[in-house]
C-alpha cells in the first residue's frame, strides 16, 4: 500500500516560486507524512473556517443548548447585501430559519451571512478557539479569531488559520465518530453523519479536489476556503475533505494553497491532481 501512493503521489507536491501549497492526506486511518508538504505551517482559512464551526454548533445540539429544528428570526441587518450570501440574495428582508437551515447555507453554499449569525449563536470566534484548544491542547496549531464580517477587512483574512496536520485530525475525528465508536468522540455518531452528509452536498470547489474523481461512484464530504486575489497574489485557495468508498475505503485530504500568482485553473489543477491520486490509491487498496 505504502509503495502504492509512493509512485501515485512521488511527483504530486509542488514546490514553487509561485505559491506555498500545505497538503495532509490520510488513507484509511493512516497517515502518509513521507508524500506530504508543509503539514506544520499555518495557513489562511478562509471558508474553511466554516467546518470547525459547524462541529462547535452541533456540539452544543449534542448538550440540549441548540436543536437543528429551532428557527431563529434574522432581520435585514442581518443581511449583508455586500459579502457572498446567496441566502441574502433570496431572502434581502430576512426571515425565519431553521438551525439545520442556518448550516445548510453557510456548508453547502458557503454563505457569510449564515456563518455571522452561527458564529453569534455559539458565542463568538473564541468560543471555537475555546473548543478545539480545551479538546486538543494549546499547542494545536488552530487559531480562529475572525467571523466573516471581520474578514472583509484585508489585513484580518490571515487571522484565522491552521496548519495542515490540524486541520487533518479534525477530519480524521469527525470520520471516527461518524463510523466506530471513539472513546472521546468529537460530536455523537448521529450528528457527525448529519454533518458529513451536508458536506456531501457543498456546491462550491466543484474544479478543485472533487474533479479529480468526478463521476466516481464515491461520496465527498468537503468545505473550500478563498480569498480572491490581494495584492496580486491570491492568499488562499483551500480545500478539504472526505472521501468515502463504497467499500468502506477512505481517505482524508487537506490542500491549502497560499501566496499564490497562478491563475484559478492553474490552482484548481494543484487541488484535483491529488484528488486524483488519492483515489487512485483508495482504488488500489480494495483490490
Amino acid at each position: 500500500m505504502r509503495l502504492v501512493l509512493c509512485l501515485l503521489l512521488s511527483s504530486y507536491c509542488i514546490h514553487a516560486a509561485d505559491l506555498r501549497q500545505g497538503v495532509a492526506v490520510s488513507i484509511n486511518g493512516l497517515p502518509q507524512g513521507a508524500f506530504d508538504s508543509h503539514t506544520a505551517e499555518m495557513f489562511p482559512l478562509m471558508s474553511v473556517v466554516k467546518f470547525p464551526l459547524a462541529i462547535v454548533v452541533l456540539h452544543r445540539v449534542e448538550n440540549g443548548e441548540l436543536a437543528l429544528n429551532k428557527e431563529y428570526h434574522l432581520t435585514s441587518n442581518d443581511m449583508d447585501p455586500h459579502t457572498w450570501s446567496p441566502m441574502q440574495k433570496r431572502h434581502p428582508n430576512g426571515g425565519s430559519f431553521a438551525l439545520a437551515e442556518l448550516l445548510r447555507f453557510c456548508l453547502c453554499e458557503s454563505d457569510n451571512n449564515a456563518c455571522n449569525y452561527l458564529f453569534g449563536l455559539v458565542g463568538g470566534p473564541e468560543s471555537v478557539q475555546h473548543f478545539f484548544t480545551t479538546r486538543y491542547g494549546a499547542d494545536f496549531s488552530f487559531h480562529v479569531a475572525c467571523t466573516e464580517a471581520d474578514m472583509k477587512a484585508v489585513a484580518a483574512l490571515s487571522v484565522n488559520r491552521a496548519s495542515p496536520s490540524a486541520m487533518l485530525q479534525i477530519l480524521e475525528d469527525v470520520y471516527a465518530a461518524a463510523n466506530s465508536t471513539p472513546e472521546n468522540p468529537i460530536l455523537s455518531r448521529s450528528l457527525a453523519e448529519f454533518l458529513l452528509n451536508m458536506m456531501n452536498q457543498c456546491s462550491t470547489g466543484q474544479n478543485r479536489l472533487k474533479a479529480g474523481f468526478s463521476g466516481a461512484p464515491v461520496a465527498f464530504a468537503h468545505k473550500t476556503g478563498s480569498s480572491g486575489i490581494v495584492n496580486g497574489r491570491t492568499l488562499a485557495h483551500n480545500d478539504i475533505g472526505i472521501i468515502r468508498m463504497p467499500g468502506g475505503s477512505y481517505a482524508c485530504i487537506v490542500s491549502f494553497i497560499s501566496d499564490s500568482s497562478q491563475n484559478e485553473s492553474q490552482m484548481n489543477e494543484c487541488h484535483s491532481t491529488l484528488g486524483r491520486r488519492v483515489y487512485h490509491v483508495l482504488i488500489a487498496s480494495q483490490d
